[in-house]
């Protein structure tokens, strides 16, 4: 990616950090007030899948600028909401994310590794945008599964 888009290490680091962050945060603030009115199913089921499209399209992305606007955390922030108390929600939602709790119980610490050994061993023989799109496919199925098998409460 770095190469591409000959982006700078700054650049790269404005990806995962206060990029990343001012979105989050700022898209948490109505999510959160609309799990607090409407279904927390649906909420969870189309936060989901925007985060997973977008991780999908980040591997489509055609310059700089477009991969910023695909990781922003804008789908992501709507699955962390404090309402949202089912465990199965929290665990789909969880699953990539590097959350103290989840990295620390050993299944989840086995499943990032085999997570991120995918990742690099397909970004390797098959380029990063692949990765993405692998990474993201599997979301928007869990999003599918979360909306169509959970009680809308």
């Amino acid at each position: 990616m770095k190469e591409e888009f000959g982006a700078s290490d700054f650049m790269m680091g404005l990806l995962a950090g206060p990029t990343f962050a001012l979105f989050y945060a700022t898209a948490g603030i109505p999510i959160a007030r609309l799990a607090d009115s409407y279904s927390r199913r649906n909420i969870i089921a189309i936060s989901a899948a925007v985060w997973s499209v977008m991780t999908v399209l980040s591997g489509m992305a055609r310059s700089f600028g477009m991969l910023a606007l695909f990781r922003v955390g804008v789908g992501e922030a709507g699955c962390s909401h404090p309402r949202i108390r089912s465990f199965r929600a929290i665990s789909l939602s969880r699953s990539g994310a590097e959350h103290w709790v989840y990295t620390q119980w050993p299944p989840w610490r086995a499943a990032r590794s085999v997570g991120w050994r995918a990742g690099g061993w397909l970004a390797h023989y098959f380029g990063w945008r692949w990765a993405f799109v692998a990474a993201g496919v599997p979301g928007i199925l869990s999003a599918l599964l979360v909306w169509r098998l959970s009680k809308s409460r």
